[in-house]
């Protein structure tokens, strides 16, 4: 769902996922060489579409990337429109602290299609998004530039897309 609020529209089965990133900078000059980001998530099928809960946070105090530390959620609906087509949408909002103090509170569209087997892949599926209509973190400090204000992060209006399948 982070990148597409219509991939769980199919989904059939409770998933529940998690995720740690561990981040490490050998060379910073403020000493600080550890960082980390985590998600967490659950999506429950009913019979209206596929509703999905997200967690998600980190910490990144690098020279090189000073955002300080983060938490949000994040909220989508998705729903399969037709047997190969489906639509979903999603809300986020987070809090930035640290260097800063920011907010963030945006939405996502997106949609996928199934084209079922093609050649020699299966399963194959087109998807696009259209993300982070909103306000995104945009008052971070970034000390490295002499405390100039950060662009906004992430980018606003970000436009996805992707192909997937199976090739044996």
């Amino acid at each position: 769902v982070a990148f597409n609020p219509a991939l769980p529209a199919f989904e059939q089965q409770n998933i529940l996922g998690a995720g740690f990133t561990g981040l490490h900078c050998s060379d910073d000059p403020d000493d600080k060489s550890f960082g980390a980001a985590f998600s967490a998530g659950l999506s429950v099928p009913t019979k209206w579409g596929v509703g999905t809960g997200q967690l998600f946070g980190g910490n990144l105090p690098f020279y090189e990337s000073q955002l300080g530390k983060f938490a949000g959620i994040k909220y989508v609906a998705s729903r399969d429109v037709s047997e190969k087509l489906a639509a979903g949408i999603g809300f986020s909002a987070g809090y930035l602290w640290g260097y800063d103090k920011d907010f963030l509170a945006a939405a996502d569209l997106g949609f996928m299609y199934w084209f079922g087997t093609a050649g020699v892949f299966k399963d194959l599926r087109f998807g696009a998004s259209l993300l982070n209509l909103g306000k995104t973190f945009t008052d971070a400090e970034v000390l490295k530039k002499k405390k100039k204000k950060a662009d906004s992060y992430p980018g606003i209006g970000t436009l996805r897309t992707g192909i997937a399948g199976t090739f044996y």
